[in-house]
C-alpha cells in the first residue's frame, strides 16, 4: 500500500527493487508492505535483514510488534542509512501456515526511503550477513571520518602557526567532508528534514570543490580563472541545492552536483598538463587519485542520480 503525498494511493504487488524516490520524485508519504514468510520448520530463532528501510519504521510479524526505528512521521530520525536486523523468536512464528511480515514506513522526500530487498532465515546465518554488510558499509566510513577529522585538526594547527593558505583550505575541506560521512552513520540527526538535508548536501558540494582547489595548490599557484570558477561552482551548487530541497525539485540538486564533474575534469586536465610539462611525480600521483575519484563521482551521478 503506497500513499504518496498529493497522489492517489496504490495497492497491489510491488517489486522491492523499485525506489520510492524514482517512483515519486520530491514526494514523501507512507507505505505499508506485507510479505508472506515461510512456515516455521524448527525451533531455532529466525531473523530478518533489511538492506535498506526507512525513513521511520514499524515492523510487525503476525500482528505483534517486533521492532521500531524512530517514530512514524517524525523526521528527526532516519533508519535508511544502514542495514538493519530483527531477531524473531520461534514462539512468534506459525508452523501450520505462512507468517505475515508487515512493515510500515513514513517517508520524507529526497531521503531514499521505502523498503529495499530483505532476507529471512536462521538467526546465525542472517547475523553473519548483517555483520558482513556493516563491516563493508559502516566500518570504512567510520575509519575514513576519523582520519579526515584528524587531518583537519592537524592542518588547522599548521595553518594557525604558519598562515599557509593550503593548510587552511584543506582543513575546511576536511571538516566539510566529515559532515557528509558522519551523516551516513547518524540516524538521529540534530535538525529536522529537509533542513538537515540542505546542510549535508551543501557541505558535500563545498568539500569536493575545495578538494579541487587544494589539489591544484599542492602544485603551485591556482590560475585566477580557475580560482574564480571554483568560487562560482561553490556558490551556484549551494544555491541550487537549497532551492532543490526548499522547493521540492530534485532535478536542481542533480544540476548542482553535476557542476562538480566539469570542475573535476578541469582540475584533472591542469594536473596532467603540469605532469607532462615538468615531469613531476607528485603531479602524476595526484592525477591518478583525481581520476579515480572523478570516475566514482561520475558513476554515482549517472547511475544513481
Amino acid at each position: 500500500l503506497l500513499e504518496p503525498d498529493g497522489e492517489a494511493r496504490r495497492e497491489g504487488p510491488i517489486d522491492l527493487g523499485q525506489r520510492w524516490d524514482a517512483e515519486f520524485p520530491a514526494r514523501g508519504g507512507r507505505a505499508v508492505y506485507r510479505v508472506a514468510l515461510p512456515v516455521r520448520s524448527g525451533s531455532e530463532p529466525m531473523a530478518l535483514l533489511f538492506s535498506r528501510v526507512g525513513n521511520q519504521v514499524h515492523v510487525q510479524v503476525n500482528g505483534s510488534t517486533v521492532q521500531r526505528w524512530g517514530v512514524l512521521g517524525e523526521p528527526r530520525f532516519d533508519a535508511a542509512k544502514s542495514a538493519l536486523m530483527v531477531v524473531l523468536p520461534p514462539a512468534l512464528l506459525r508452523a501450520d501456515r505462512a507468517n505475515e511480515l508487515r512493515v510500515e514506513v513514513t517517508i520524507q522526500p529526497q531521503r531514499l526511503g521505502g523498503l529495499s530487498v530483505l532476507r529471512y532465515g536462521p538467526h546465525p546465518v542472517i547475523e553473519a550477513l548483517y555483520d558482513e554488510q556493516r563491516r563493508w558499509r559502516d566500518l570504512p566510513l567510520l575509519v575514513f571520518a576519523a582520519c579526515l577529522a584528524g587531518m583537519g585538526v592537524l592542518t588547522a594547527v599548521l595553518w594557525r602557526r604558519q598562515h599557509d593558505a593550503l593548510y587552511g583550505w584543506f582543513s575546511l575541506a576536511a571538516f566539510l567532508g566529515v559532515v557528509r560521512i558522519v551523516d551516513r552513520l547518524w540516524p538521529d540527526v540534530p535538525l529536522p528534514w529537509p533542513l538537515w538535508g540542505i546542510v549535508v548536501a551543501v557541505c558535500f558540494g563545498c568539500h569536493i570543490a575545495l578538494i579541487c582547489r587544494v589539489t591544484l595548490m599542492v602544485l603551485g599557484p591556482v590560475p585566477l580563472w580557475m580560482d574564480r570558477a571554483i568560487n562560482a561552482v561553490i556558490v551556484l551548487a549551494s544555491l541550487l541545492t537549497m532551492l532543490s530541497f526548499g522547493l521540492g525539485l530534485p532535478l536542481l540538486f542533480t544540476f548542482g552536483i553535476g557542476l562538480l564533474a566539469p570542475l573535476g575534469l578541469t582540475t584533472l586536465a591542469l594536473i596532467l598538463r603540469e605532469a607532462h610539462r615538468h615531469r613531476r611525480q607528485t603531479a602524476w600521483v595526484l592525477a591518478g587519485a583525481i581520476a579515480l575519484a572523478l570516475a566514482a563521482g561520475v558513476y554515482d551521478l549517472v547511475a544513481i542520480r
